[in-house]
């Protein structure tokens, strides 16, 4: 089935996203050694355009590569469940939103704030930004846990996956709790990548064809 195929794909490139975007922070977006917004903002000005093409990526095109990945999980899931299905979609279409509006936020505002010379813009748009889409994964995390729920139960994923995906997702929801974030926050995205690949292999080997 074409849709699951391309949702398969999909997941997989989620990871991929991921991935360039840690190596980027880690390497060329590097603020580890700025202290104070005035020098964050400084190290903003002088790398505008590759922070818009990070959050871009990381955001704008993360957020529809989501959508396509939850609508194909939907075709997957209502054949079992008409209301799990369209209760992963939900939880779906809602962080893909949050996501998608958080890099237009960043991006907007980093340009605005960059015009004016205002630091204080910048900080406020990057509170923003992290409001909406980066101080915590409870969505991401619900949206995990309807998947592993109808894949446990129908049995439409293999067990490690649904293992995966039940760690991640319980991550992802208690990174709400601020003493919590730091420890959990990459247990939530590495479990996510490992989990996305074996969804992704999964949807795009599947044969069975569901109307």
């Amino acid at each position: 089935m074409k849709q699951l195929k391309l949702g398969g794909i999909s997941a997989i490139l989620l990871t991929l996203i991921y991935v360039i975007g840690i190596v980027m922070q880690a390497t060329m977006l590097n603020t580890g050694g700025l202290t104070g917004i005035d020098q964050v903002f400084e190290f903003a000005k002088s790398n505008m355009n590759l922070l818009i093409v990070w959050i871009s990526l990381l955001y704008i095109i993360f957020g529809v590569l989501l959508a396509v990945l939850s609508v194909s999980l939907h075709d997957l899931i209502a054949v079992h469940s008409g209301f799990t299905g369209r209760l992963n979609m939900v939880f779906g279409a809602i962080w893909s939103t949050l996501v998608i509006a958080s890099g237009m936020i960043y991006n907007t505002g980093l340009m605005t704030a960059v015009e004016l010379d205002s630091s204080s813009l910048f900080q406020t748009t990057q509170t923003i930004h992290l409001a909406i889409g980066g101080n915590n994964e409870i969505m991401g995390g619900l949206w995990m846990l309807s998947v592993v729920y109808a894949g446990m139960k129908y049995g439409l994923f293999s067990k490690w996956i649904n293992v995966m995906g039940l760690i991640a997702g319980v991550a992802g929801v208690l990174t709400m709790v601020p003493s919590l974030f730091d420890a959990l926050i990459m247990v939530f995205a590495f479990g996510q990548m490992i989990w996305w690949i074996g969804i992704g292999v999964t949807l795009i080997k599947r044969k069975v064809v569901y109307a």
